[in-house]
């Protein structure tokens, strides 16, 4: 036809989210925006991407926006991935420094290889001390958040975003919904062993943290969309598989269907006992 491909965003619903939208570990058309797309009958465009939370998200839209592209609607599938800090992406971006610095020091590094099993024994990291790290840094994502020499909640940090997000979409002029993801072991019981009690833990109190803002924000909780049923829910630790994925689909449209939106009385699901 002639088109390009930017205008074949005009008019569709733009959905945002992390890793667990744009799909990791299934096919393409089994990702929850894909199976949206099925039941609405209109064109719904993948934006997830890894890692992305509410700030990044609200940028990303406002590029988009600002290019003079106009969606039907918004949507965004967020709770997981909410942080006080950019750690995974200075990680990265510390290894990127590392290879681009390693043409000019190939020389040394060919010198001193020999060694290097030498020393290996002694350098070596326990693996408790990794996992002592680590738990170190995700629970650092739980808050406080502190940002040029001030502290303040997590709570309070989402609040700001979202605050910032519907403002992005009542300048212009475009209706957003945020939807509150299921969480693993909080509200869909993680059979898998990619999970530690740690880590289950972990999540079960990020909702915790994150659902008083994206409650007051007027977020809708797709918490109960999948149902409690004898087949394991995820293909890893977080990202669903293509069945919990038509669930959660399903219900954002029978969500989106039933009118409400960024605003509406929420109907979220409570956590389960544990043992």
């Amino acid at each position: 036809t002639g088109d390009r491909p930017l205008d074949r965003l005009d008019g569709a619903v733009w959905f945002f989210g992390g890793s667990t939208t744009f799909g990791y570990g299934v096919a393409d058309h089994e990702t929850i925006p894909a199976q949206a797309e099925l039941l609405l009958g209109r064109p719904v465009v993948n934006f997830g991407r890894g890692y992305f939370y509410t700030a990044q998200e609200n940028l990303l839209l406002q590029r988009y926006l600002g290019s003079g592209l106009v969606p039907s609607e918004v949507w965004f599938l967020d709770g997981i991935n909410e942080r006080c800090e950019l750690r995974v992406y200075e990680k990265t971006m510390a290894t990127l420094f590392e290879r681009a610095q390693g043409g000019s020091r190939s020389d040394y590094l060919e010198l001193v290889r020999p060694f290097a099993a030498l020393v290996a024994p002694f350098t070596r990291h326990h693996a408790a001390d990794d996992e002592a790290v680590r738990r170190t840094e995700e629970t650092r994502d739980l808050g406080p958040c502190t940002r040029y020499g001030r502290t303040t909640s997590l709570t309070a940090v989402l609040a700001s975003q979202l605050l910032e997000r519907d403002a992005i979409c009542r300048a212009h002029g475009v209706r957003c919904r945020t939807f509150v993801q299921p969480f693993p072991e909080a509200h869909i019981p993680h059979r898998g062993p990619e999970l530690s009690s740690w880590e289950r833990q972990l999540l079960r109190t990020m909702f915790e943290r994150v659902s008083v803002a994206f409650r007051e924000a007027g977020a809708d909780f797709m918490t109960n969309a999948v149902a409690d049923g004898a087949d394991h829910a995820f293909v890893d630790g977080v990202h669903y598989g293509a069945r919990a994925n038509r669930a959660i689909a399903a219900a954002i449209t029978a969500r989106v269907r039933a009118g409400s939106g960024v605003g509406s009385p929420n109907r979220e699901s409570r956590l389960p006992a544990r043992q």
